[in-house]
């Protein structure tokens, strides 16, 4: 599960993607779209006279000949042994037009669901802490730049308050957070008391605790 941001900067291109190719994956890669994808890697295409939602569009479509399906409001169920997993995942919230009702519209509540979200924010919604069992989300950068015991020096880019950098999180009696601070950074680039990581998860179900 990739949490968005796949390219930051207009001189990027889709092309420096390829190595995403070699993933492999049992069940599927599955991603979805951050700010950086939809507002400033398409300031790069609308220089060639290419509207935004086609150039949002366009990365989209890269991506998932890389083998990556990018979910936009949209939920798959994955079989995994003798257990179902829903996998919503939705654009970013913030630039984009992230809508997590529509995309937990068909969910079960039987069946365990995940959300994909580039900005942790999502968790406030209400709908998500009725029907979402994880979120999982990125954006952070975990602060990038932090201090022992004082944590990120910069303000998160999120409206649920610093605390919520990196790490996993009990939100409620149903719905826990997941936030990976990321492999990359932004604006600066440096990282100081916050390697990047990519956070593997163990589900554990109810019935085995």
């Amino acid at each position: 599960l990739i949490a968005g941001d796949f390219l930051d900067g207009v001189q990027n291109d889709v092309a420096l993607l390829e190595p995403y190719k070699n993933i492999e994956s049992t069940y599927g890669t599955y991603g979805i779209l951050g700010n950086h994808d939809m507002v400033v890697y398409p300031k790069r295409l609308q220089d060639k006279n290419t509207n935004l939602q086609k150039s949002i569009t366009s990365l989209a479509q890269a991506l998932n000949k890389l083998n990556i399906t990018i979910l936009r409001q949209e939920l798959t169920t994955l079989t995994i042994g003798d257990t179902a997993i829903e996998v919503a995942g939705i654009d970013d919230i913030v630039v984009g037009r992230g809508d997590a009702e529509t995309a937990l519209q068909n969910s079960k509540p039987e069946i365990p669901t995940l959300l994909l979200t580039h900005n942790p924010s999502v968790i406030r919604n209400q709908v998500v802490q009725q029907k979402v069992d994880l979120v999982l989300a990125g954006h952070t950068h975990g602060g990038q730049i932090a201090l022992p015991f004082i944590g990120p020096l910069s303000s998160l880019p999120t409206s649920i308050g610093q605390k919520y950098d990196q790490g996993v999180f009990q939100w409620n009696d149903t719905t826990q957070l997941a936030i990976t601070r990321g492999l990359g950074e932004t604006l600066l680039r440096a990282r100081f008391w916050v390697p990047p990581e990519i956070m593997v998860l163990n589900l554990i179900p109810e019935s085995s605790e």
